[in-house]
Order: C-alpha cells, then structure tokens, then sequence
C-alpha cells in the first residue's frame, strides 16, 4: 500500500520530492500515507512483541525452527498412514458378519456378532 501508489503517482507525471501536488493525485498520496501508517504501526508491534519476550526472559524464536516439531508431526502421519494400511490389511482377511454367525451357531447359542 506504500509503493504501488506512489509508483503510479510516478508514472502520471509527478517528479519526486514535490510538496505541492496536484489535486488530482491525492486520493494516490493518501492510500500511500495510510499505507504508510500500517507499516509503521507493525513495526512498532514487532519490537512491542521483542520488549514483551526480553522481560518475561523468553525467547523470541525457539532455536531449532520449529524442525523437531514439523519432524514429530510428519513421523506421525508417516505412522497413521501405516497403521490404516495394516488395519486394512488386517480386516480384509476376517470374515463377514454372515460366515462368523454360521461358525458360531453349532457351538453355542450366545454369540457377538460384529458388522464391518
């Protein structure tokens, strides 16, 4: 919001360095300084924010990047994808709800019978 306008303003015409603008190219000069403010206004928060972290004695960035906890999260979908697989697996070799009923019949007359 800083440059773009001021880049335009440059490309209408308007040498650099004047105080005295036409009237035309304020709307250009406005979105500018209010662009400007924004930039300003995060600056001041980020070293609000260092401030903050210097008294309270933390730190301001964990030293490793945050990798170990990226490496943690991607071990455990490595580990999920894995255990879907096996599970999968694991249950398309069990028989349906029908074959368990009929091996179980003969033997007892109490029986649980679980659906996939």
């Amino acid at each position: 919001m800083t440059f773009l306008p001021l880049f335009w303003v440059g490309s209408s015409g308007l040498p650099r360095r004047v105080h005295d603008y036409p009237a035309i190219f304020a709307g250009w000069q406005s979105m500018a300084t209010t662009g400007h403010f924004i930039t300003l206004m995060g600056i001041m928060f980020f070293f609000l924010m260092l401030l903050d972290s210097h008294i309270e004695k933390k730190l301001a960035t964990i030293s490793t990047l945050g990798i170990p906890r990226w490496h943690k999260r991607v071990l455990y979908y490595l580990f999920k994808i894995s255990y879907l697989q096996q599970a999968s697996k694991t249950y398309s070799k069990m028989p349906n709800s029908k074959v368990r009923t009929y091996l179980a019949q003969p033997y007892n007359n109490e029986y649980e019978v679980y659906t996939n």
